[in-house]
């Protein structure tokens, strides 16, 4: 017998079922969350946010007096400006086929930097 298993995408805001809905990560008050989302809300998401977002400045990591240090391959981007700059960077870049999950190439993250943190579609 064979099995067969059937992925069902579908919006944790709309509940819309779609091929297109993609998990959207991003910070507030202190927590990191995510949202699975249609290209659309995402669309409406990031132009909500985006205002935010470059008013925005990166945040302290670490207590003052931690020994904690950064590491050199660390990400440049906040949590709020990845969704963003990954879909810039995906249109601007098609040809690094870059995925919607996953580390964005620092070299790519520092040319969206470079750019003024533009918005996708302009």
């Amino acid at each position: 017998m064979a099995k067969r298993t059937i992925t069902i995408l579908s919006s944790d805001l709309s509940d819309q079922e779609s091929e297109d809905v993609q998990t959207v990560s991003f910070g507030w008050d202190g927590r990191d969350l995510e949202i699975d989302l249609t290209a659309e809300e995402r669309d409406e998401f990031e132009a909500g946010i985006q205002k935010y977002v470059e008013a925005a400045r990166r945040a302290e990591s670490g207590r003052v007096g931690s020994q904690r240090t950064r590491r050199s391959s660390g990400s440049l981007l906040s949590d709020a400006e990845k969704p963003v700059a990954r879909l810039w960077i995906q249109e601007q870049y098609r040809e690094r086929e870059i995925g919607d999950r996953g580390r964005l190439p620092r070299d790519l993250e520092q040319a969206w930097i470079d750019a003024g943190k533009p918005t996708a579609r302009n």
